[in-house]
């Protein structure tokens, strides 16, 4: 029997950490922060 795993959850978790280090990087350069909203089920 294999690991059964939800591809989604990996991508959501990708997904997030990008949005992360890129909401860092615009904070740095603008001085403002953003929201990220990110809906794993939808």
């Amino acid at each position: 029997m294999g690991v059964v795993f939800g591809l989604a959850d990996i991508i959501a978790g990708h997904h997030a950490a990008l949005a992360t280090l890129s909401t860092l990087a615009v904070r740095d350069r603008t001085g403002r922060g953003q929201h990220v909203d990110l809906g794993v089920l939808e």
